[in-house]
């Protein structure tokens, strides 16, 4: 029998080891009292519980537990959110069905708080269905704000954002905690404007936001970029005094801000911060980034390094997206032997993802082929940057093996590698891989799940000219935005469709969907390839009131080509001086209108004015010259601006361009220099070719030549 001086001396110097922090004279403490047996003492040992969860030795805490002869409600509880809090929320749960055995302990509110946060944590909506059943039997649900709160966190966690409302609905009372809680809730339900909406209804109820409702108010914001709101909090802050008395607050102005758009405020916020630290320093590097300014983001990464701050994987992958966009290969391998130098960052599979992306961007195919073989796990975003880059770059063959790779490996894919694999296998043209893949989502029934994978499918059918199709999957969208009428828009207008282009767009507003700068374009095509100038200029007007004319340069090449094709010339004139920058799309479609008017002499004057704006031709820019020197015999002057296409300016001859050649040649009657034209062709002639051959052959006899020509052209 141990003396009671003894066993309070013990305790005693248990709770002096609990205030020093002093773990290892705990440790030998705890091996004193297994030695002589004491573990199980009442008092000495739930006391010893505590202490041994609060130093983090959890596996001692629970020997020790084990032992004793009686267990007081704190060490149940104490071990619980020990188990929680370290990331062992199974063992907490297990430990809570051990718990309801005993009939003479009640669990209380701390302990159903921390099992709930182990519900939230594990996503086990059936345990935690329980734990609110066994809550509810106690009739604290209701009045216990923390553990209500707890409740909406675990609910909305679990996916169940309603029940989670419910809970809060049912509260008898609600604290700045409650609501918060529920605010958080909806956002990371993706209910951004339901979480704006509780902010407004916490107010009108009288609650005082604190700083954390100002966090999550702002990540909401952030969120679905509403700006004006996220304006108003700023207002109420700086009214406050927050921004400059919590670190946190500024930190998701200046997030907010920079994920709205606005990277100028957002450095407002950063040059005001009292400090800045690892957090400021990433928002306002991720804030140049996503606005396509990767030398100011880079910039403020020196500076960051200069005031000894350490970066993040956050931090990395924002600076190695900014390498990408610079193609800055020197820079991004730089920070590549950064990151080989951290066993943490090494081993992150988001930066291995960003350095695939990055090599990819800067046409270093072969080293992002080794990032991708040196990741641990090659997950589904690792093969989707793999397959983005090589389908950009258009490796076939090295697209070919991916696929092929995923299916004998059994990747299952989400609909982000599944967006990779179809674009890809668009641009290959791989129709049989593409239907195959399509045919797993409607397995899957996928398809009304995603509006980018319903689009891509909609875009795939119409780039292998199943138009119908295309249109049979558009209808069955759960949901078409602006993306998928859009994309319907392009499909039609590229196949000439101009009616279905423009009853589209009449579609798409009844629908309630207001056009963006590319429906303007589709729709504008749509209009000058009928000449249906009334309502083009309807569109015009509409686009002026938009400021679309100032904001989107192609807006403007295309109205331009609008009134060309249209044969209103001087209006085309009177838009394309109007212009503030000039593109090749509006001098091209500037020198069609002079072509379409017979007025040759403006359209090469046209194209050297291009070109004094140093604004270099592109392939469909010779495809009008040429045509130009064709229909007025400009033999000598077709061949030159044909050689000089290639020489000059780097453009390989497409097929167009050379049945440009061969009309030149036909309506001169040299039929003679058709055959050799065609032995030149890499590619075989289209039906164009052969109609003109045909026409040469009626007007000017030579049918050994014509018969000659289309043996090549059929090669």
């Amino acid at each position: 029998m141990v003396p009671q001086h003894s066993i309070q001396l013990l305790e005693g110097i248990v709770e002096g080891c609990r205030k020093s922090k002093k773990h290892s004279h705990l440790l030998r403490v705890h091996g004193y009292l297994h030695k002589h047996g004491l573990e199980g003492h009442v008092l000495l040992g739930n006391h010893l519980v505590t202490v041994l969860v609060e130093a983090r030795k959890l596996d001692c805490a629970r020997v020790t537990f084990d032992m004793l002869l009686y267990r007081k409600e704190y060490s149940w509880t104490s071990l619980i959110t020990g188990y929680v809090k370290h990331g062992k929320p199974h063992y907490a749960l297990c430990l809570y069905e051990c718990m309801k055995t005993n009939a003479d302990i009640q669990p209380i509110g701390h302990t159903f708080v921390a099992l709930l946060k182990a519900c939230a944590k594990v996503k086990c909506l059936q345990k935690g269905l329980e734990i609110h059943s066994d809550i509810d039997k106690l009739g604290l649900d209701k009045k216990d704000v923390f553990i209500g709160s707890a409740l909406i966190d675990m609910y909305s966690k679990c996916g169940s954002i309603l029940r989670a409302q419910e809970v809060f609905d049912n509260l008898k009372s609600r604290n700045v905690v409650c609501w918060n809680t529920l605010i958080l809730a909806h956002i990371e339900s993706g209910y951004c404007q339901n979480a704006l909406s509780c902010f407004a209804k916490m107010q009108r109820d009288g609650i005082c936001p604190d700083y954390v409702t100002y966090i999550c108010v702002l990540k909401a914001c952030s969120c679905i970029q509403a700006i004006d709101e996220g304006m108003k909090v700023h207002s109420e802050l700086e009214r406050q005094g927050l921004f400059h008395c919590n670190g946190k607050v500024g930190n998701a102005l200046l997030d907010m801000y920079g994920k709205c758009g606005l990277p100028s405020l957002a450095n407002e916020v950063f040059n005001r911060l009292p400090s800045r630290d690892v957090v400021s320093w990433t928002s306002i590097i991720a804030a140049y980034v996503d606005k396509g300014d990767a030398h100011r983001a880079l910039f403020y990464f020196d500076q960051m390094r200069s005031n000894a701050v350490y970066a993040n994987a956050v931090t990395y992958i924002c600076c190695i997206k900014a390498c990408g966009i610079l193609n800055g290969l020197s820079k991004g391998e730089a920070l590549h032997r950064d990151i080989k130098r951290d066993d943490n960052l090494r081993s992150n599979p988001v930066i291995g993802n960003a350095l695939i992306d990055m090599y990819m961007k800067c046409g270093e195919l072969t080293k992002a082929r080794e990032v991708f073989d040196e990741l641990t796990v090659k997950d589904v975003a690792a093969w989707s940057s793999l397959i983005t880059g090589y389908t950009e770059k258009g490796h076939a063959v090295e697209i070919l093996d991916c696929l092929k790779q995923i299916e004998f490996q059994g990747v299952i894919a989400d609909t982000t590698l599944l967006i990779s694999m179809l674009k890809a296998c668009i641009k290959l043209r791989a129709t049989e891989r593409a239907y195959s893949i399509y045919a797993e989502i409607e397995r899957k029934g996928l398809l009304g799940t995603n509006s980018l994978l319903g689009n891509i499918i909609v875009d795939m059918y119409s780039k292998f000219g199943y138009i119908l199709k295309s249109q049979q999957i558009f209808n069955r969208l759960p949901a078409r935005d602006l993306v998928s009428w859009n994309v319907l828009m392009a499909a039609y207008t590229d196949l000439g469709l101009a009616e279905q282009t423009a009853n589209c767009l009449e579609k798409m507003r009844v629908e309630g969907v207001s056009p963006d700068a590319i429906s303007f374009v589709c729709a504008l095509k749509a209009h000058g390839i009928m000449g249906a100038i009334d309502k083009g200029t309807e569109l015009h007007g509409e686009i002026e009131r938009q400021g679309l004319l100032v904001k989107d340069s192609l807006v403007g090449s295309s109205l331009v080509d609008m009134y060309a094709r249209c044969g209103a010339l001087p209006k085309a004139l009177e838009v394309f001086h109007k212009l503030p920058s000039r593109d090749v799309v509006s001098w091209t479609a500037v020198m069609e209108g002079y072509a379409q008017l017979g007025e040759s002499e403006n359209v090469f004057h046209a194209f050297n004015s291009m070109l004094a704006e140093h604004i270099l031709p592109d392939p469909v820019t010779f495809i009008v010259i040429l045509n130009v020197c064709s229909h007025t015999g400009l033999f000598i002057k077709g061949q030159t601006y044909f050689e000089v296409m290639s020489k000059a300016f780097g453009i390989t001859p497409i097929i167009s361009h050379h049945n440009c050649l061969v009309d030149t040649f036909v309506r001169l009657g040299h039929l003679d220099k058709m055959p050799r034209i065609f032995e030149r062709v890499p590619f075989r002639p289209d039906s164009v070719s052969q109609r003109t051959i045909l026409s040469a052959c009626c007007k000017w006899g030579g049918f050994e030549h014509a018969q000659n020509a289309f043996k090549h052209a059929s090669l």
